[in-house]
């Protein structure tokens, strides 16, 4: 476990992200950080960072443009999937994340009894972008909260 600052701590998650990065070694050394290289990519999600009208492929040209290593997207629906794999494949770019279960997760999910059949289904469907994207994390919600 380390003792960090706020400071030192956001100078470890945003350094990559704000600064100049050389293209090799460690990119916390180039701003003098005693701190150890973070375990993770950060992964610029596509559908928060980018205009809606924005081609989905065009938004990860741009992260990979800017020298970030992943991008995320939360599902398939209204996107040019082969496009985007194209680019991935291109660029080299990893796949974070994408959403498990978006169409049932954020209301029924699990938490309305009936809808289980439904979930998996979305969920199914998403397992398969999943595989065409090699990623490894699924974003999954159980449904909404219900008062006790």
């Amino acid at each position: 476990m380390y003792d960090l600052t706020r400071r030192e701590l956001l100078a470890a998650v945003a350094a990559p992200v704000v600064l100049p990065v050389p293209q090799t070694g460690d990119p916390l050394k180039a701003i003098g950080s005693p701190l150890p290289t973070p375990k993770y990519t950060l992964s610029v999600n596509i559908e928060l960072m980018f205009p809606k009208t924005m081609p989905h492929a065009d938004c990860i040209q741009r992260i990979a443009d800017a020298g970030m290593k992943a991008f995320s997207f939360w599902g398939p629906d209204g996107k040019d999937l082969a496009a985007m794999s194209r680019v991935q494949q291109r660029t080299g770019l990893r796949c974070g994340s994408i959403s498990g279960n978006p169409t049932t997760g954020w209301k029924t999910g699990l938490t309305h009894p009936g809808n289980e059949a439904a979930f998996e289904k979305d969920f199914l469907v998403h397992v398969e972008v999943a595989k065409r994207f090699n990623v490894k994390n699924l974003i999954s919600f159980v449904g909404e909260r219900h008062p006790t």
